[in-house]
């Protein structure tokens, strides 16, 4: 679990390419590899990553900072998505990719 979580972040990291920033800002709207399936793998990612290692050992402070972990990367999607908002062409890519991080769920 640790593994693939570590490879779809990676991997959506890498195809961002150029539209990679730390600080949400209007870039190329990327829209192939990972992104056609969740407009935020690399976060799919990170959330598996850290799951696992809350099954790997798990503990009230494991399990704090998983459930802290979920609003704050929700937090951050919104933020990203407010600033791309203003984007024609990530607007397209919205309604073509439901999607935010988990298909069926958000």
């Amino acid at each position: 679990m640790f593994a693939t979580g570590a490879v779809m972040t990676i991997g959506a990291l890498a195809w961002l390419g150029r539209s990679f920033g730390v600080m949400p800002a209007q870039r190329q709207t990327v829209i192939g590899g990972p992104y056609r399936f969740v407009r935020h793998p690399a976060y799919a990612g990170e959330m598996l990553v850290m799951l696992a290692c809350f099954l790997a050992g798990p503990s009230p402070a494991a399990a704090s900072v998983w459930l802290l972990l979920i609003p704050g990367i929700a937090w951050r999607i919104l933020a990203e998505e407010a600033v791309l908002a203003a984007d024609a062409g990530y607007e397209a890519y919205r309604r073509q990719v439901r999607w935010r991080l988990i298909p069926g769920i958000w």
